[in-house]
């Protein structure tokens, strides 16, 4: 499907006022319809979303389907920091964009992955952005990495799940972030199985030249058409790249991957508390959000990402939860968690692609042997949880979680928290 929300985060006791800089009064109000924010001499909360990202044909899309926020703690910090991330989140997102055609200034076409797409079969070499030959690499070594679990072909299945049929005529979900309770027909999911490339088999369909920076997506068997995908990992990839650009102003702020997936952080302004307190959510909603079944505390600088079932989801007449996040084996959304969180402290993009690795992975001696594997693969430490209901009518979760993660915790939400068991 197309990126979806994953989860929300709830941050508790952000900030207390301090200096910031020269002494003086708190900022004027700031406009809503001004990029601009007036320096300020106190820390207080900025939030800025990106901005939509203007499409050939004249529209304009969200990037990453989601709202993108930089928050800073400074009036000066956001105007020195905003534009340049502002405008790299919405180059990142033209090129990963498999849905949209762009230009650039001068009015050239721009070779995203809508483009690799459409050069399936062709024996067309597509020159590219080196950021999308890196993500395109980084794809594939995820998929080899997670036994598959992850796979940058699933579109077509995507696509499938997106699209509902009626009197033999196809119509577009009314939303991404809605869907109806109408499963597609078990003769498409199957054929939009076949229309994916088996993780082992990837570097022989799809020839990435890192010295020529081209793309060559051939065809696979005799199947008419095979899709590319990113939504798992490019917005992970936008966090992971712009967190590194606004750490090295060295200033408190972090990135809000559209109270999704990842978040980037620095340091903490509060004075008496460098750490961050953050709430990750039980699958429950109460009014529009989720309450939190854990408060986490996180060090100055670190990744979260969570996938969870309760956005971009409907039930179906027997009470099965169909979500957003796909298995490529099963075809299906699978129900084995309702939430999967991991922590590091760096590499958003990897633990973007692995929250939805999980997700469809029942066997919890396969989840630690993947993330075995990727922690020793990229040199990074993970922590892990998955939430998993053991009781419908309560609202009662069991939590699976690995020592590491069990530190970060400074709370338990006995409104649903039933037992803890470590992997």
């Amino acid at each position: 499907m197309k990126i979806g929300l994953k989860l929300i985060i709830t941050l508790f006791s952000l900030v207390s006022l301090v200096g910031c800089g020269n002494n003086g009064s708190s900022s004027e109000q700031i406009s809503s319809n001004n990029n601009s924010i007036p320096s300020t001499t106190d820390y207080e909360v900025i939030d800025k979303s990106v901005s939509n990202v203007k499409t050939k044909e004249g529209g304009y899309v969200l990037p990453f389907n989601t709202v993108v926020t930089l928050r800073t703690f400074c009036g000066k910090d956001y105007n020195d920091i905003f534009p340049t991330f502002n405008k790299e989140m919405q180059r990142l997102h033209i090129l990963f964009d498999r849905y949209n055609d762009f230009v650039d200034e001068n009015g050239k076409d721009i070779n995203n992955l809508k483009v690799i797409n459409e050069s399936y079969g062709s024996g067309s070499k597509i020159v590219v952005d080196q950021d999308l030959i890196d993500l395109l690499n980084l794809s594939i070594e995820l998929s080899e990495l997670t036994q598959g679990y992850f796979n940058p072909t699933l579109g077509e299945l995507i696509d499938t799940w997106n699209y509902r049929y009626e009197d033999g005529k196809k119509y577009v979900r009314y939303s991404p972030y809605c869907f109806e309770d109408v499963d597609p027909k078990i003769e498409d999911i199957e054929s939009s199985k076949q229309k994916m490339i088996p993780y082992d088999e990837l570097t022989s369909y799809l020839i990435i030249n890192d010295e020529e920076n081209t793309v060559e997506f051939k065809k696979y068997k005799e199947i008419d058409k095979v899709t590319l995908s990113l939504g798992a990992i490019a917005k992970g990839y936008a966090v992971e790249k712009l967190k590194k650009y606004v750490e090295s102003f060295n200033v408190p702020s972090m990135i809000d991957g559209g109270s999704s997936s990842s978040y980037g952080l620095n340091k903490n302004p509060n004075p008496n508390r460098d750490y961050w307190l953050v709430g990750v959510a039980a699958p429950y909603k109460v009014a529009l959000s989720p309450q939190a079944i854990v408060n986490i505390k996180l060090d100055n600088t670190y990744t979260l990402s969570v996938s969870g079932d309760y956005e971009s989801s409907y039930k179906t007449s027997e009470g099965i939860i169909r979500h957003h996040i796909l298995n490529p084996y099963s075809g299906y959304p699978e129900n084995f968690y309702r939430v999967v969180s991991l922590k590091s402290e760096s590499r958003s993009e990897i633990l973007d692609g692995l929250s939805t690795a999980i997700f469809s992975i029942e066997d919890k001696d396969t989840i630690k042997e993947i993330v075995s594997n990727i922690e020793e693969h990229y040199d990074i430490e993970i922590a892990l949880m998955l939430e998993k209901e053991v009781d419908k009518e309560n609202k009662k979760i069991d939590l699976y979680l690995t020592e590491d993660y069990e530190k970060l915790i400074t709370k338990y939400n006995t409104k649903y928290f039933n037992e803890k068991h470590y992997l």
